[in-house]
């Protein structure tokens, strides 16, 4: 009977393109209107945020500007980034931000990877020592 089942949704479209290709996942994150600041993605890489700024700016992405980081041209417009402005003292002085939306989360994982540049989840795990044990109690 267990197998009906397995089979049943197997047979069903939408859980084999789930299960499949990870459509669903993908498109879930790409309609999320959380942004990510280049920290949290660097992080991903086992990178500082600078780092990954430097990267992105050698790889023709992005350009500083006004000490703002900010895509070039032909990656603007594309939902990518968002920027962010702050009040920053009581004199009514903004700083303003860029981040990371899940759509640019994942060009930054598709550009990176074209560079032979994978997560760190994605990465060989020989290179990594094994985890720690857990302590006795």
């Amino acid at each position: 009977m267990a197998n009906d089942t397995t089979l049943q949704e197997f047979q069903n479209p939408a859980v084999r393109t789930i299960r499949t290709t990870g459509a669903y996942l993908k498109h879930a994150l790409l309609q999320s209107r959380d942004s990510l600041t280049i920290g949290v993605i660097a992080k991903d890489y086992g990178f500082s945020a600078q780092r990954l700024n430097k990267l992105l700016h050698e790889l023709g992405i992005q350009h500083k500007q006004s000490g703002i980081w900010l895509l070039y041209q032909q990656y603007a417009g594309y939902g990518y980034t968002d920027t962010k402005t702050y009040i920053i003292n009581d004199k009514g002085h903004t700083r303003v931000h860029t981040y990371w939306t899940q759509k640019g989360r994942l060009f930054i994982y598709e550009i990176l990877k074209a560079q032979g540049i994978l997560p760190v989840i994605e990465q060989d795990r020989k290179l990594y020592p094994p985890p720690l044990k857990a302590f006795p109690m």
